[in-house]
């Protein structure tokens, strides 16, 4: 598929209705998840992606804080990590894969993360 086909997802800034989550996390949890996802993967650029998130959570940057949505993508991503994501791991590497590709800014993250976790309710 050409990636004239993808669409911006800057589009969606400020117009996706982000959810108050059930749980929040630490930092020590939300890496403890992503180190039981990660060996399921098997997409490289989706673990690149995820090795960028690592880092910011680790350096504890705002390069996953999306200030347009006011929501951490992170947060997100703990939240999906905290349902049964199993049979969404093919859905997940593709969305991990588009971020890397198409949009590693915070608002590429969260808007993918959130279309994730949207499917999983």
């Amino acid at each position: 598929m050409s990636s004239d086909n993808f669409q911006d997802v800057h589009q969606f800034d400020g117009k996706i209705e982000m959810p108050v989550f059930p749980n929040t996390h630490t930092v020590e949890q939300k890496l403890e998840q992503i180190k039981i996802l990660l060996p399921k993967l098997t997409n490289t650029n989706a673990m690149l992606i995820m090795q960028l998130i690592i880092k910011a959570l680790i350096d504890q940057t705002n390069d996953n804080y999306d200030n347009i949505n006011n929501i951490d993508a992170s947060d997100i991503l703990a939240n999906i990590l905290d349902k049964p994501y199993d049979e969404m791991l093919d859905i997940i590497q593709e969305q991990l894969e588009d971020i890397w590709l198409l949009g590693q800014c915070p608002q590429g993250r969260t808007t993918r993360f959130m279309q994730i976790y949207n499917s999983l309710e």
